[in-house]
């Protein structure tokens, strides 16, 4: 353990590892089933895309902007602020009102990114850069084991009190989850706030220092280093925003799987998270990141097509599962890529940058995937497996000029 944390942060490691495994968990048992939940209620597929494109400019604004509130007031005041707002989410999905159904994602959305640089940032800030993909691999794994446990959990709850997958996704029954999601929630930050230990040293309460942390957020296109895989991680956020939101919606509907399923098929590619975010990792530390990401885009660019061509839940199933599994050999590589490349007074900003950037332009895609699909249901994902490919060649081309 100490060669992949050092003294200094493993309090913090240990205490963001296990209250990220409760949180995580807690949203995994219904954050899968949203858009059939939308759907139940809205039905629309083009609404629901629209308030995903919605969900998508808060995501980057939020990306924009944690990470700077991150450096400037510390990784642990925004953590623990997320984790309260994080824990309200659920709790306003359980009213039966439409307009909630929509703003409540808005709160999701934002919370769950402005945790996410000042997280990477935490841990990567006294972590040796030789260890940074494994490290942050182990990480995630930590998480994903109990978010697998979580899914397949409600997938089977679901199956045993309705019978229906029309009735498993209405808000009767998934009810019980958000409640119990809230209640953790919003426990889990109350540890937050008493146990976590700031990382950053002295913090400097600016706002000069905040604005100037805000223009660094354009330091991924600005750096000239950083310019092709933040354009490639661009274009691979735009494809998967594409389709992510449909991917539940054509299982039921076009291959009838059952809720169980559903939960199986979402939790599976976790497992594997779990098996190989440490041996991706090692991959990485070993062989270079960006060829890492490259495989990883080409796997997601195969099986994004392969998941449509025959419907039947079972083939579908294991078509996402490897889709999934092997799309996320890229997490640990890009985490320690952008890690090697900022120092420790800009890495939330870096880090937060870089998503809001990849995010920012992605934000039509939902709109356009639920416009494609309500067309010709295959069309989307045609369009996101194309996207995935030059995304491909974009990480290849970056690593043969990086030689």
């Amino acid at each position: 353990m100490q060669r992949y944390f050092g003294k200094s942060v493993n309090r913090n490691v240990a205490v963001l590892g296990i209250t990220s495994a409760i949180s995580t968990a807690s949203i995994a048992l219904w954050q899968g089933y949203l858009s059939l939940d939308m759907q139940s209620r809205l039905s629309s597929i083009l609404v629901i895309g629209g308030s995903f494109s919605v969900y998508g400019l808060v995501t980057a604004v939020s990306y924009l902007v944690a990470g700077p509130l991150g450096d400037t007031y510390g990784r642990k005041s925004i953590i623990v602020l997320s984790t309260y707002l994080l824990g309200l989410s659920p709790l306003l999905l359980l009213f039966p009102n439409n307009t909630l159904l929509i703003a409540a994602p808005l709160l999701l959305y934002w919370a769950q990114t402005a945790l996410q640089p000042n997280f990477k940032a935490m841990v990567m800030d006294a972590v040796d850069p030789a260890f940074r993909g494994r490290a942050f691999g182990l990480f995630s794994s930590m998480s994903a084991s109990v978010m697998a446990i979580a899914l397949l959990a409600s997938g089977f709850a679901l199956s045993l009190t309705n019978p229906s997958s029309k009735g498993a996704f209405s808000l009767n029954a998934l009810s019980p989850f958000f409640a119990i999601s809230g209640a953790l929630i919003l426990l889990v930050a109350c540890a937050r706030t008493v146990f976590l230990k700031e990382t950053l040293g002295q913090v400097t309460e600016s706002r000069e220092r905040f604005r100037a942390s805000v223009v660094k957020n354009l330091e991924p296109v600005r750096k000239k280093a950083l310019r092709v895989p933040t354009a490639a991680y661009m274009l691979h956020d735009s494809a998967l925003s594409l389709v992510l939101f449909l991917v539940p919606i054509y299982a039921v509907q076009e291959t009838s799987m059952t809720a169980w399923m559903v939960g199986a098929m979402l939790a599976l590619p976790l497992v594997l998270l779990v098996v190989f975010q440490v041996p991706f990792g090692r991959f990485a530390d070993l062989r270079g990141n960006a060829w890492v990401i490259s495989l990883s885009f080409f796997w997601e660019a195969v099986f994004a097509t392969a998941f449509i061509l025959y419907k039947n839940p079972v083939y579908a199933a294991l078509m996402y599962v490897a889709w999934m599994g092997l799309g996320q050999m890229d997490i640990p590589a890009q985490v320690a890529l952008l890690a090697d490349l900022s120092s420790i007074e800009e890495r939330a900003t870096i880090m937060g940058g870089f998503g809001g950037l990849t995010t920012l332009v992605a934000i039509p895609a939902p709109l356009v995937g639920g416009f494609l699909y309500s067309l010709y249901e295959p069309s989307p994902f045609f369009l996101c497996s194309l996207l995935l490919g030059v995304s491909t060649a974009m990480m290849i081309y970056y690593r043969l000029i990086a030689d």
